[in-house]
């Protein structure tokens, strides 16, 4: 058994109460509210217009209703003003694109976490919203390749964000042909035979309109929002004040702008399966199994898939 003091038992106690106030707070759950409607707006749109940036700070206030837009515009515009300044007027394409990866790389010294996220625990957020690392400067591919979008946007460079089968990467436009950016390897350029191959991407992914293409704003929504409300159900504790019903939303957010992408699916079926619809969460996960055989997808995802329609026959 462990013994704390009084003292660190009132720590603990002020701890919980004040996580639990903020959960329970109505001003707070009215933002929440407001950022939620925002979403559905942008989602309701056939085309949206707003920056990338604007996209992915309408989903983290969910997270953070409260959010400091201004920091984060300010660090991405600093970061932006950075590789200007070290491309120093060239026009040579790879010039820009080796300034953009020094600055974010090695001036900046963002990076992937030199350990496994498990997001069962939670801790997705904070590797992966923009608000929650770009202070910490640690994040996974999605985290890493999304800022390094901002930044591109806002130094008016032609860079793209693309999905692959459980990845995130992006492309720079050089003339007529595309480089793909690693960014959990420090912007290393990927050759397509590598790129196309990886994590078991099949032929007809390359070949299909979910992977290994530029996302638009709109498809940049459900991927940046997927990653958000997966952390959120998959955790054991509430992180977010978003009710049931509007997780619900969310989730037929996903499987209409995204119907065809395995991990959206098994977002939407693990949502239906929270609100206790296992037939509607057995159906959309025997999509996302189908999807990710045609498409490919690691052995341990794919593993993961069937033991959660197990979990949805029951």
């Amino acid at each position: 058994m462990r013994f704390y003091s009084f003292p660190i038992l009132c720590i603990l106690l002020f701890t919980t109460l004040a996580c639990h106030n903020e959960l329970e707070d109505p001003l707070r759950k009215k933002k929440v509210d407001q950022a939620f409607e925002k979403i559905k707006a942008l989602a309701s749109q056939e085309k949206i217009n707003s920056s990338y940036l604007e996209v992915a700070l309408a989903v983290c206030r969910l997270d953070d209703p409260d959010l400091n837009e201004t920091y984060i515009k300010k660090r991405i515009k600093t970061m932006a003003e950075a590789t200007r300044d070290k491309i120093a007027g060239s026009r040579d394409p790879h010039k820009k694109l080796n300034a953009l990866k020094y600055v974010l790389f090695k001036k900046y010294n963002y990076r992937s976490p030199p350990f496994h996220i498990d997001v069962t625990k939670g801790n997705l957020f904070n590797y992966y919203l923009i608000n929650r690392f770009i202070g910490k400067r640690v994040a996974v591919c999605e985290g890493l390749s999304a800022l390094f979008l901002f930044v591109a946007e806002e130094a008016q460079l032609p860079v793209t964000i693309c999905n692959a089968p459980v990845h995130c990467y992006c492309e720079y436009n050089v003339g007529n042909k595309k480089e793909n950016v690693e960014c959990t390897l420090a912007g290393k350029i990927l050759p397509d035979k590598i790129l196309k191959t990886l994590n078991g991407a099949t032929p007809a992914a390359a070949h299909s309109n979910v992977y290994f293409k530029p996302l638009t704003p709109k498809e940049f929504l459900a991927s940046y929002l997927n990653s958000f409300v997966f952390a959120e159900v998959a955790s054991p504790k509430k992180h977010t004040q978003l009710s049931l019903i509007q997780t619900l939303q969310i989730a037929d957010i996903l499987l209409r702008i995204s119907p065809d992408r395995p991990e959206s699916l098994d977002t939407a079926a693990y949502i239906y399966h929270k609100a206790d619809n296992n037939a509607k969460a057995l159906e959309i996960i025997q999509r996302s199994i189908a999807k990710a055989k045609e498409y490919g997808t690691r052995p341990e995802i794919m593993t993961y898939l069937l033991e959660r329609r197990k979990i949805y026959e029951k």
